[in-house]
């Protein structure tokens, strides 16, 4: 505010308030109402209230009428003691008169310099998305005063001519200028509204929009005027704003000036700099937010643009550090794109997906849009599930979803195809690369920048190249040359292939120019990947040292694609075996936090690692077998070290153990299967690291293994190998084993071998094997696995046997996986009975209390409350979780008054449950709550949860409840769409058996 509401020091001729007495005398004594001047302690509490002194016009109006009522109450001026803030949130704006119009306020703000702005508040909605806003009309009240008197005294009340009243009254004053050169803009009167543009700065230099809007329409004539017009827009802006504005500049201020400077300019990044670090205080909205968010992108692109690629992270890391604590903190979307762009050109993926996690739990589209960069590391880093995640983001990016087509989400939607049609071509798939590449371009069509445009003519080359065509892959790189222009980075990409066509014709010392040029560019932008493998292509003309230095590179990077083809070019693939396996035991300890869930890990952060993983596998699928002798050695190593003591969560050698058993399954020889077998039928780990060992073997795609397992059941081995190699055969669900198993489950075998059998059985789900394992319903000891697995084959006869059991006098002697089978799989045919088990000391009886809570049928809640009264502490910890299987309620068993609790709650909800209907978690049960339970943290949940969605429904579709994350999330996915075909047959509340309704 250049002009204070200030009153020149000698009297005036004429009264401030001339307009206002004029008014009264001309209308009738009871049209205006106008009070008794305020007396000095009024004056000093409305000082008090807006933080200083008054504005001088309006001190001088309330000292001679301390409020007034005019034209009726048409327009309410308020008493000193009713100056108010306009809104808690805006301590700024203070309210200082009502009307004409219906809720239509008044207010003014002062500066610290004495200046002052008198205009219409409004509220807004924030229901509607509409924000408060001031908007300043006057710079002293009695201007605004008067003005307002003649709208009212010659009804001038549409707003256009009020505004024209207003500037009859107070024709030099900025604000007004600029609304009505706004009003001319609006007309397509350009050149008047420039005219009047330059009025309104001349008049308030710092009246920011009016400056953004001359540079606006300087642009089409000057640029170099409107870059200064703009310019002084941003010096003179300051975050937050005074007030709430409604033409308060946004982000396209410096979208609209990026483009007004050439790229890496040094004066327009001192220029964002200053501004940040001077005009950017705090932030009061999502504007300013999004105001501040461009300068802190446009000032990293300009670094970037000149190589500063560790000084651009620097600074968005700082932005969202300070960010972070602003009033009103903004997403930052753009700006974490941004920097995980950044950081992954700079190698630092790990880093890059961190900050990209974030982005998971926002609204659509940030989760997506991030989506495609991760897919983007997949590729660049030949790691598994890059289809997928590229494919995911590329269905969740669909246009018309929640209204939006933006530009920004059509231009990742096509990076997604363009980086699965890299992906494609990699993996020596062409045509599916091209139809990839073309969906590409339909869905980028007319929002394309020329670096998109560039990307798709190099891969168009390079595809042709691999097809063979030469002549059309050096037509596809020109394109892309000329699409690159002044891009640096492309530039290198075309050059590597002009190098590489020098290479086929055999030009080999105009290559190895190609190259080293690219290389030492691409050193100078902070590229060092890129620059990796142009050193690798100078180190396939022979230059050993490039080797080296590439190597150097992709390590530093963990990058395990670039290692295994440096190792390669050097004539040595087993060279990096100990720096694979010390990356590989890292993010194996990485993924085993995350799968665990550890705070602040969920579940999800398990992908990475496990992708992570997938490449050094990957790497070392592709070596010869000399590295399994290595691995042999790291193998055995970590194995006697946990069996002297180790193997607790968190130790490096079991780390190293899972890592190496995990690498060594991806090797497809005979001598991976024989080490792999050694440990699991000699050494034998137990805990975490058998775990690992079986899951490991059971996923292999090592088919030697196979024979292995199969010789191991022939006998020869201990029963506790046996029983491993028949663990390994049920996970991985082979046909050919059947024969095998089914003759283990004659007396003559262990019973440990016998149970191992049996449950591999199950899973592998060959019916035919029915009648050979009934007759183990009778072996004490063996009910849980025999009555699990005949369940999985679809034989009901299975939980048949063990209810009987339990109604037979012996079986109150038996284990307490009796009552958990019959609740969990066997209807409501089985209450009474279950109810009569409940008093039966012991495990039967615990295990009975326990199958009342998977029957879920409320009858039984009174049951299992009277239970907690008795003085067994472990009856009742059982009872009250079955009563919150049920209910969904949890009450803490440990604190007292446990009965008194339940009966409490069930007094006042038992209303809401239905008796004879089936209930788990409080909700009526269906499959989609088992199919919402393989989502939990707990594996044993996920895999209990799994076994009882294919009894109840008959469906075989897969679930690896211990694999990778991702495999996981593609599991449920497939189980989901299912249930979205099937759910007619599954009504909520009943029972089911392989699909049949039952009870």
């Amino acid at each position: 505010m250049s002009s204070p509401d200030a009153l020149p020091r000698a009297p005036d001729r004429i009264d401030p308030f001339h307009a206002l007495q004029r008014v009264i005398e001309r209308y009738r004594r009871d049209v205006h109402q106008v009070a008794d001047g305020a007396g000095p302690d009024s004056l000093a509490q409305a000082s008090a209230v807006i933080g200083g002194p008054l504005p001088p016009t309006l001190l001088r109006f309330l000292e001679r009428w301390n409020g007034a009522s005019l034209f009726r109450g048409a327009l309410r001026l308020r008493s000193a003691t009713e100056l108010a803030p306009a809104r808690a949130d805006v301590p700024g704006v203070f309210l200082f008169a009502d009307g004409p119009r219906p809720n239509e306020r008044w207010g003014f703000t002062v500066d610290p310099q004495g200046g002052a702005a008198f205009g219409r508040w409004t509220d807004g909605d924030p229901a509607l998305g509409q924000p408060a806003a001031f908007t300043p009309l006057h710079e002293r009240f009695d201007r605004w005063l008067a003005s307002t008197l003649r709208a009212l005294d010659e009804d001038r009340l549409d707003p256009d001519a009020e505004l024209d009243a207003r500037l009859d009254a107070d024709p030099d004053c900025g604000f007004l200028l600029w609304l009505d050169a706004r009003r001319l803009l609006a007309r397509g009167e350009a050149a008047r509204a420039r005219r009047r543009l330059e009025r309104a700065t001349a008049a308030n230099p710092e009246l920011i929009p009016a400056w953004v809007a001359l540079g606006e329409v300087q642009l089409a004539t000057d640029p170099r005027d409107a870059r200064f017009s703009l310019l002084h827009a941003l010096r003179a802006l300051r975050l937050p704003a005074p007030w709430p504005a409604a033409d308060a500049p946004g982000p396209a201020l410096i979208e609209r000036l990026d483009g007004l400077f050439p790229a890496g300019d040094a004066g327009w990044e001192r220029e964002l700099e200053r501004f940040l670090e001077e005009g950017v205080r705090d932030v009061a909205d999502e504007r300013e937010g999004a105001l501040a968010e461009a300068a802190a992108l446009a000032l990293a692109r300009q670094r970037a643009g000149r190589g500063e690629r560790r000084v651009a992270v620097k600074g968005l890391e700082d932005f969202l550090a300070r960010s972070s604590g602003f009033h009103a903190p903004p997403p930052a979307v753009d700006v974490s794109l941004c920097l995980a762009e950044l950081l992954i050109e700079l190698g630092r993926h790990d880093d890059a997906e961190r900050r990209l996690r974030r982005l998971r739990e926002l609204p659509w589209p940030a989760a997506a849009r991030a989506q495609v960069l991760i897919g983007s590391v997949a590729v660049q880093r030949q790691e598994p599930w890059a289809e997928s995640i590229l494919g995911d983001a590329f269905d969740d990016l669909a246009p018309g979803r929640l209204g939006h087509d933006l530009p920004a989400v059509r231009r990742d939607r096509a990076n997604a195809q363009l980086w699965l049609a890299e992906r494609h071509r990699v993996m020596e798939r062409p045509d599916e690369a091209a139809r990839a590449l073309a969906l590409a371009r339909s869905v980028a069509a007319g929002v394309e920048p020329d670096e998109m445009l560039a990307r798709m003519a190099l891969l168009e080359g390079d595809l042709h190249k691999q097809r063979g065509d030469g002549a059309a892959a050096e037509a596809a790189w020109r394109r892309a040359h000329d699409h690159a222009r002044g891009d640096t980075e492309l530039l290198q990409r075309v050059l590597l292939r002009r190098g590489d066509l020098f290479r086929m014709t055999g030009d080999e010392a105009r290559a190895a120019a190609d190259y080293t040029r690219a290389a030492e560019v691409y050193q100078g932008l902070e590229l060092p990947i890129r620059e990796g493998w142009a050193r690798l292509r100078l180190a396939q003309l022979g230059a050993g040292a490039a080797a080296e230095l590439a190597r150097g590179l992709f390590k530093q990077a963990d990058f395990a694609a670039g290692v295994v083809a440096a190792d390669a070019i050097t004539g040595d693939p087993t060279r990096s075996i100990a720096w694979h396996l010390e990356r590989a035991a890292e993010h194996a300890r990485d993924r085993a936090n995350a799968q665990r869930a550890r705070p602040p890990l969920v579940r999800a952060d398990a992908e990475r690692p496990e992708r992570r993983l997938g490449a050094h596998r990957a790497a070392i699928a592709a070596c010869d077998v000399r590295v399994v002798q290595s691995l042999q050695a790291w193998l055995e190593g970590a194995s006697k070290a946990l069996d002297r003591g180790g193997g607790r969560p968190g130790d490096p050698q079991l780390t190293r153990y899972i890592a190496a058993v995990d690498l060594l399954s991806a090797h497809r020889s005979f001598e991976a299967a024989e080490v792999l077998l050694q440990q699991l039928l000699h050494v034998r780990p137990d805990g975490a690291a058998g775990r690992a060992l079986v899951g490991a073997m059971a996923r292999s795609p090592n088919a030697a293994l196979v024979d292995g397992l199969l010789e191991a059941l022939e006998g020869g081995f201990d029963p506790a190998g046996m029983a491993a190699a028949a663990e390994v055969l049920g996970w991985r669900r082979e046909q050919a084993a059947v024969p095998v198993l089914t003759r283990l489950l004659g007396d003559a075998t262990p019973r440990s071998v016998r149970k191992a059998a049996v449950a591999a059985l199950g899973r592998v789900g060959d019916p035919d094997v029915i009648d050979a394992m009934m007759p183990l319903l009778d072996v004490p000891g063996m009910e849980a696995e025999v009555g699990t697995a005949l369940l999985l084959l679809g034989e009901w006869r299975g939980v048949d046997a063990q209810a009987q059991a339990l109604a037979h006098p012996r079986g109150k002697d038996g284990s307490r996986s009796r009552g958990e089978l019959v609740g969990r799989y066997g209807g409501p045919a089985y209450l009474l009975l279950l109810y009569r088990t409940v008093e039966v000391e012991g495990p039967t009886g615990i295990g009975a209390l326990q199958g009342l809570g998977y029957l879920g049928d409320p009858r039984a809640v009174d049951r299992l409350i009277d239970v907690l009264a008795g003085r067994d502490p472990q009856r009742a910890h059982v009872a009250s979780g079955a009563l919150e299987l049920i209910t969904g309620h949890h009450e803490d068993p440990e604190e007292s008054l446990l009965r008194t609790r339940w009966i409490e709650w069930w007094s006042k909800h038992g209303g809401r449950f239905q008796p004879g209907m089936r209930y788990r978690h409080g909700k009526l049960f269906d499959p989609a709550g088992l199919i919402e339970r393989l989502d939990h943290d707990d594996a044993l949940v996920r895999r209990t949860s799994y076994d009882e969605l294919v009894i109840a429904t008959g469906a075989q579709l897969p679930f690896d409840a211990e694999g990778p994350y991702r495999v996981q999330v593609s599991h449920r996915r497939a189980w989901a769409k299912w249930w979205m075909e099937h759910k007619g047959r599954f009504p909520g509340g009943r029972w089911s058996f392989h699909g049949e309704a039952i009870g």
